[in-house]
């Protein structure tokens, strides 16, 4: 059997599979064009933003101007437009902020797929029943020239949907059942990426929230390869990586200055890594790096990590954890004076106490007296009721650090849509 090399080489199958009952008459495809349009819908699972090329595609395989990929959740309350083509970023806010749960035949759509698991038809204002032409959604259908449409539906899981529209404008001829037609064979394509899509969707949700929880910790951590090659590391390990101290990035592996060191190091990372590609038994374990006078010695600890996903590229094979005893702890002030109420100064007294200091040291960096200080921590216990300074500092060690403020931002959608092949985590260069 010839081996397929690529996803193209398929979708030749595909098309032959999806347009070979068309009845007689319908618009002809050839193979071509069902491989780009076929090829546009199943890349977009890697790269999303090709979904909006499969919208192009589409229009110009019927004739129309505008299409849209909108999910709607079953009482149709907040309906929101994924993917579009022709559509101006005006149409859009109206339609996701107000307009699109306006929409009169939401609910026998909703209620239609219900009953037979899909939706599709052509309409046209001009021929629509008084009710509809009459509200509040068609006066706005017509004032942004949009007439003419042919709507697909799919289930989008737990009572919720999936919405393809094709729209043409007034000028045009409204869409006729060969245009209908034409999308039917795509329909269960676009329900099966729907599916992968909305996985993988989970999956990069899992991926994010795992990059948070990382980048608040005050510990590095970088996962390497079965050959011991830095494939992931969160924030604190790329600063640490940065300052060039006792721990260095060299050709994509850990090292450190000293070359014996350096030797130790990589051979424990290497030994991990290789029981977590299942070719040894090693459990990992731990060195202690020379540092300079500033920053002193540098623990790190290596343990084996075995992904249950073979397939992935650069598979992750062992877990490095960096602990720099010279790095600031993230600040906690928020959760302090959200959790215990602390006033900015208390949140600031705790932070340095975090850092090491001692009380006398943290008093003079806060420039007040000893005395004041003392009652400052007597409010601080208080307050978490902690009942001695050891017991304050676990309470602080626990609690998560804030993010930095450009991580704790959401990434807009459109430039999520736009990296097409884009790690969740950094990825460090090889030097």
């Amino acid at each position: 059997m010839a081996r397929i090399s690529h996803l193209g080489d398929f979708y030749p199958h595909l098309c032959y599979t999806a347009f070979n009952d068309l009845p007689e008459g319908v618009m002809s495809a050839s193979v071509e064009a069902c491989l780009q349009l076929l090829e546009l819908l199943y890349e977009g699972l890697a790269c999303p933003r090709l979904w909006n090329d499969f919208l192009a595609e589409l229009c110009r395989r019927i004739n129309c101007e505008m299409a849209a990929v909108a999910f709607h959740d079953p009482g149709n309350q907040n309906p929101a437009t994924d993917f579009s083509y022709g559509l101006s970023s005006q149409i859009l806010e109206e339609w996701n902020s107000y307009y699109g749960k306006r929409n009169p035949r939401a609910q026998e759509i909703l209620q239609g797929l219900r009953e037979s698991g899909g939706w599709l038809s052509a309409a046209s204002l001009s021929g629509a029943p008084t009710a509809v032409l009459d509200s509040e959604y068609a006066h706005w259908m017509r004032s942004r020239q949009l007439c003419h449409s042919v709507i697909a539906a799919i289930p989008g899981g737990r009572g919720a949907a999936v919405s393809l529209s094709l729209v043409r404008p007034p000028a045009a001829k409204p869409f006729n059942q060969e245009a209908v037609e034409f999308v039917r064979p795509i329909l269960p394509h676009f329900q099966r990426a729907f599916q992968i899509y909305r996985k993988l969707e989970t999956m990069r949700a899992f991926s994010e929230a795992g990059k948070l929880a990382l980048d608040r910790l005050d510990t590095g951590v970088a996962a390497v390869d079965s050959e011991g090659r830095v494939v992931l590391m969160n924030e604190r390990a790329e600063a640490t990586l940065r300052k060039q101290g006792a721990v260095t990035l060299r050709e994509g592996r850990l090292g450190a200055k000293d070359s014996e060191q350096s030797n130790r190091l990589d051979r424990l990372v290497r030994s991990a890594a290789k029981t977590g590609a299942g070719g040894g038994a090693d459990s990992g374990g731990a060195i202690l790096l020379e540092g300079d006078k500033t920053s002193g010695p540098l623990p790190i600890t290596a343990t084996p990590f075995r992904s249950a996903h073979p397939l992935t590229q650069r598979q992750a094979c062992a877990l490095v954890f960096i602990s720099d005893p010279a790095a600031k702890p993230r600040s906690r002030s928020a959760l302090l004076r959200s959790l215990f109420g602390l006033t900015p100064a208390e949140c600031r007294l705790a932070q340095l106490l975090l850092e090491g200091r001692d009380l006398r040291a943290a008093s003079s960096h806060l420039r007040v007296t000893a005395a004041t200080a003392r009652f400052m921590l007597k409010n601080v216990f208080h307050k978490t009721a902690s009942h001695r300074q050891s017991q304050l500092i676990r309470l602080l060690s626990i609690l998560p650090g804030e993010p930095q403020t450009d991580s704790a931002a959401p990434e807009p959608e459109s430039n999520r849509n736009a990296s097409c092949a884009k790690c969740t985590l950094s990825v460090p260069a090889a030097k």
